[in-house]
């Protein structure tokens, strides 16, 4: 199921930390300790769906640094990285710096700043 980690990783930081807004928490332990499972998480939870999708615009909202974004960048679609935090888009920022097909958006807690149909896919992984 694919909410198992997401529900772990956030009753464990409840447990820690108790509770807080996402945009004022400090994310950066949190995405060190998952880095490393990404990829396993990616071919269990999305690959055997992704066959079935358009990927011709990708947006990851909530994307934090880009881990699981790594995996939808294709040479020829465009990823969209969102998040409420501008930490996580600098180090997404620095993560892609040499992709061309890469976009950064900051959104605020009340919407996404897109135009109407301007993505053919999203998913939000662990937010």
């Amino acid at each position: 199921m694919i909410r198992e980690p997401m529900m772990a990783g956030l009753l464990m930081l409840r447990n820690r930390f108790g509770t807080v807004k996402p945009k004022d928490f400090n994310w950066n332990n949190y995405y060190e300790k998952f880095e490393n499972d990404s990829a396993a998480q990616y071919k269990k939870y999305f690959e055997p769906s992704l066959s079935q999708f358009d990927l011709s615009v990708v947006l990851d909202f909530a994307c934090g640094t880009g881990r699981i974004a790594q995996y939808f960048l294709r040479k020829d679609n465009k990823l969209i990285l969102c998040d409420i935090s501008k930490s996580a888009i600098d180090s997404c920022r620095h993560r892609f710096r040499d992709s061309k097909n890469v976009d950064f958006l900051i959104n605020n807690e009340t919407a996404i700043p897109l135009e109407k149909e301007t993505i053919t896919f999203c998913y939000s992984w662990d937010a």
